[in-house]
């Protein structure tokens, strides 16, 4: 209901760091969703944050708004991998000039996440996280951080609410890209961000949920009363199993196939670009 606003994009992200299954099935069960980016699907690295921009605004000129589900780990790579070093010379109000430690060349810059004290560092070395070339030669950079060995340290050690290490956050990156893809187009745009994060979890078990847990929970005391170890209670065709834990560790973590039925569903429900470079069944 927030994204149904004239020239409003809402985007939400949802848990899977590594798979998209729920981020598929969430888009799949809704049926209003226009873009759903996975970790599975490299279609940032492939195709680029540009062609997201302008798929989402295309559609918002048809429809009024436009929906995005985002796994929380989607991106997470091509952010990773669009990492490199510059000086700044000049910096005020987000824009300033940067020379690229890549091939010594000196950009005129727009950083949509700069440091809280850029202006502290001229003519120091900083890391900047994803850069792209508009016209003449100038850059939009994402984020600029420190290079100094502590705030290295920090960042590797921060982590998330369940312990995992802390993963870039695809969605802030898409909101200041498009915001900034939508400057230089002149359209006007109104993004809402909703992250459920645990919230999802705490939804109330219904009936089915209620009959799954007690043939689970049956089926692993029957096993156990039987002198077995090392299993799992499991559903397999519609019939509780019970599964070798070495089984179990061999086929973990599981994936979603990016070529697979339900990526292939995902891709008919939504309508959105293949990834470039892969073909869906």
């Amino acid at each position: 209901a927030t994204c149904n606003k004239p020239n409003g994009v809402g985007i939400v992200k949802l848990m899977g760091r590594h798979a998209g299954y729920i981020a598929c099935h969430a888009t799949l069960a809704s049926r209003q969703v226009d873009m759903c980016l996975i970790n599975e699907d490299p279609f940032l690295l492939h195709n680029g944050p540009e062609a997201v921009a302008k798929y989402i605004m295309n559609t918002v000129k048809e429809k009024g708004h436009a929906v995005m589900v985002v796994a929380e780990g989607a991106g997470s790579g091509f952010l990773q991998a669009q990492e490199g070093y510059g000086i700044i010379k000049t910096f005020a109000n987000g824009e300033g000039t940067i020379t690229l430690l890549s091939d010594e060349s000196t950009r005129k810059f727009v950083c949509l996440k700069a440091l809280k004290a850029a202006e502290q560092n001229i003519d120091k070395k900083v890391m900047i996280q994803y850069y792209e070339e508009m016209s003449e030669g100038a850059l939009t950079i994402f984020e600029m951080a420190e290079t100094d060995t502590k705030s290295t340290e920090d960042e590797k050690a921060k982590t998330d609410a369940s312990g995992n290490k802390a993963l870039p956050n695809p969605c802030e990156f898409l909101i200041k890209y498009i915001k900034a893809y939508c400057k230089r187009t002149k359209d006007p745009v109104t993004i809402k961000y909703h992250d459920p994060s645990y919230m999802i979890r705490s939804v109330s078990a219904n009936a089915s949920d209620n009959v799954m847990c007690v043939v689970l929970a049956q089926n692993a005391v029957h096993g156990a009363m039987a002198g077995y170890t090392g299993f799992t209670s499991g559903i397999v065709n519609n019939r509780s199993v019970m599964i070798p834990m070495p089984v179990i560790m061999q086929t973990s973590p599981s994936f979603l196939n990016p070529k697979g039925r339900t990526w292939s569903r995902v891709l008919a429900a939504t309508q959105q670009p293949v990834t470039k470079g892969l073909h869906s069944l």
